[in-house]
C-alpha cells in the first residue's frame, strides 16, 4: 500500500458478531487500513440515519483483484446494524492531484441484519491520502435500483492501523 498514491477505501465500523463474521469471510487477502474519526452522515436506500450510531472509524479494503470497498457500519441501540460497501475498480482512479482521488464506483453491497443485496451501481467515492497527518474527508455517494446510498467520514489526522485480512 505505500508505494501506491493513495489506494483508500473506506468503512465506518460498528461491528455485530454477525457483520465482523462475514466481513471477515468476504474480504479474505484484502489488505485493510484503519482510520478513527468522525462519521459525518449515512444513507442507504435513500434513509438517511442519525450519524451518531456510526462507529467513529474506517477502514481501507483494497481487495487482491485490484477491486476497492468503501463500506460504512451502522449499529442501532436495538442491536440491529447495517453495513454499505461501495465497491469499484481500483484502476478506474482519477487523481486530481498526488493526495486526492475520486473512485468511481459500480457496485454497493448493502448488509442488514440477516439479508445481504449485491447492487449495480453508479456513483463516487472521494478521498484523500491518509498519511497527511491531518484530518481528511472520505465521502461516497451511488444509485442503485433499491435507492440512494452515501455515507462521509472525516479523519482525526492520525496514520491508518493497517492489516491483513
Amino acid at each position: 500500500m505505500a508505494n501506491k498514491p493513495i489506494a483508500f477505501s473506506l468503512t465506518v465500523l460498528a461491528l455485530g458478531a454477525g457483520v465482523l463474521i462475514s466481513a471477515t469471510n468476504a474480504f479474505a487477502g484484502a489488505t485493510v487500513a484503519t482510520l478513527s474519526g468522525k462519521c459525518t452522515s449515512f444513507v442507504a436506500m435513500g434513509i438517511s440515519a442519525d450519524p451518531a450510531l456510526c462507529k467513529n472509524q474506517v477502514m481501507n479494503i483494497e481487495m487482491p483483484n485490484g477491486r476497492n470497498g468503501f463500506a460504512f457500519f451502522l449499529n442501532k441501540p436495538n442491536g440491529e446494524s447495517a453495513m454499505v460497501t461501495f465497491f469499484g475498480d481500483g484502476s478506474k482512479q482519477v487523481h486530481k492531484d498526488k493526495d486526492h482521488a475520486t473512485q468511481p464506483i459500480d457496485r454497493v453491497r448493502f448488509k442488514f441484519q440477516e439479508s445481504t443485496d449485491d447492487l449495480k451501481a453508479v456513483g463516487t467515492c472521494s478521498f484523500a491520502n491518509p498519511y497527511m497527518r491531518k484530518p481528511v474527508t472520505t465521502e461516497c455517494r451511488a444509485t442503485t435500483s433499491k435507492g440512494d446510498f452515501s455515507g462521509k467520514f472525516t479523519s482525526d489526522g492520525v496514520s491508518p492501523n493497517l492489516s491483513e485480512m
